[in-house]
């Protein structure tokens, strides 16, 4: 109840949540049909995963001011489920002024204990796959300047690439990254990272592993 009525605030511009596991709280949100987030330019998403609630609390914001997303999940979301949460946001009422975005699994908190541990994630799970067709809602969003992937399960190759050079020509911060080197190897080469040269000539920021 105390995130409905933050939520509601008329004045309400930055928000930072995190959604405990508790399935009462999910079910309650799944519930709902008023508008949220109604001046909201930066919303923040914690949990310890991505879950159903999550996507229709996108479908309910209706702020015209939205310009970052940034979501955080201890456990690696779904595919399907992390392609639906961006289908929402890149067709709601801020698609054309969204201009961050960012995807970090795990929460950026874990990753010390888990490099103190010397812990391995179990790179086998294709269903965590993070690729070209996860991403391609956001690409109808033109105005995105920053572009942030954390995870262990990013899919990197030359058209990946490509097809965010071209689909975001304003972009600014591009960074996808693993968390840190699980074993993954990517296969983005640097001739694969000239479309980002030719289409986004405001890019500054770049971290992209390259296998060179």
């Amino acid at each position: 109840d105390a995130l409905i009525h933050i939520a509601t605030l008329p004045g309400l511009s930055v928000a930072k949540v995190f959604i405990p596991r508790i399935p009462s709280i999910h079910d309650h949100l799944l519930s709902l049909d008023l508008p949220l987030f109604p001046s909201l330019s930066v919303l923040q998403l914690s949990a310890i995963g991505l879950e159903e609630s999550f996507a229709h609390l996108m479908r309910l914001t209706a702020s015209t001011q939205l310009t970052e997303v940034h979501l955080c999940t201890a456990h690696d979301p779904p595919a399907p489920m992390l392609r639906e949460f961006l289908d929402i946001l890149s067709n709601g009422p801020s698609r054309d002024i969204l201009s961050a975005v960012s995807i970090f699994s795990p929460l950026p908190s874990s990753i010390p204990l888990m490099l103190s541990l010397s812990a391995l994630p179990p790179l086998d799970r294709p269903e965590c796959f993070l690729d070209a067709s996860v991403l391609e809602p956001l690409f109808s969003c033109p105005e995105l300047t920053e572009l942030e992937l954390n995870s262990f399960f990013i899919k990197l190759d030359d058209e990946l690439i490509r097809l965010l050079a071209t689909a975001f020509p304003r972009l600014q911060s591009l960074r996808l990254m693993p968390p840190y080197n699980a074993g993954r190897i990517s296969e983005v080469t640097l001739e694969g990272l000239l479309p980002l040269f030719s289409h986004c000539p405001d890019l500054t920021h770049l971290a992209v592993p390259v296998n060179a």
